[in-house]
């Protein structure tokens, strides 16, 4: 809820459900995960965010709202989590399918973290899998504040953009997936991050959403590559 670029857009309204409630929803959804959880801050703030999680049937972990690295690191722990699907809780069109299918790949190829193409990430929604024990490899690595990227950034030290973290860490696996092409997409952002983005994806749920049934994120690129507009 303390978004500087769009304060409070965790609880704005889509189809009459905040953005939160459809992230919850979709989550829900997948077939490979145990748990869906609601990773927080001790913040007033995110009590909104608590009490919606609570009424969904979500449990709920509360933690720093800095090192967000430590937070999914003891939500990890309590809840018992090997790996964790980390899902940005500003993505309520997120691809249900290709998180089932990152999830599949950790668990199938043994590595530390699966992450999508970065070039078409963007068009699917923020989201990988990452096992708690690389997580914590990186909380022994990285010092906060003083690596404070790494650890409000929970998978960045992980991941292979030198924009970030120059020097490959060969210590860890990493696995990068290129998602369908039926998701190829330009200039098409998923996540709520402004204003724009959120009155795209008003737009996006008044045309695709039907009540209790995901929108198909499939069917919304594929509207906008035949050159229709929302």
């Amino acid at each position: 809820m303390g978004s500087s670029r769009l304060p409070g857009k965790m609880m704005m309204p889509l189809a009459g459900k905040p953005v939160l409630w459809h992230v919850i929803e979709r989550a829900k959804r997948l077939q490979n995960i145990d748990e869906v959880i609601l990773a927080t801050t001790t913040e007033v703030h995110d009590e909104l965010l608590v009490k919606l999680a609570q009424e969904n049937g979500i449990r709920v972990y509360r933690g720093s709202e800095k090192d967000v690295l430590d937070r999914f690191i003891k939500a990890g722990e309590l809840f018992c989590a090997q790996i964790i699907l980390r899902i940005n809780g500003d993505v309520p069109l997120f691809d249900i399918e290709t998180a089932d299918m990152i999830v599949k790949e950790i668990k199938k190829e043994h590595v530390d973290a699966v992450f999508l193409y970065k070039e078409k990430a963007n068009a699917i929604g923020g989201f990988e899998a990452v096992t708690l024990d690389a997580l914590k490899r990186v909380e022994a690595v990285t010092t906060h504040p003083y690596d404070t990227f790494a650890h409000e950034h929970v998978t960045a030290f992980l991941g292979l953009n030198p924009r970030y973290y120059p020097k490959l860490n060969n210590d860890f696996t990493r696995l990068v997936v290129t998602p369908d092409e039926k998701f190829d997409i330009e200039n098409m952002r998923i996540a709520v991050d402004t204003k724009e983005d959120y009155d795209f994806m008003v737009r996006a749920y008044n045309r695709f959403y039907k009540e209790a049934t995901p929108i198909d994120l499939g069917q919304v690129v594929a509207f906008l590559n035949s050159g229709r507009v929302l």
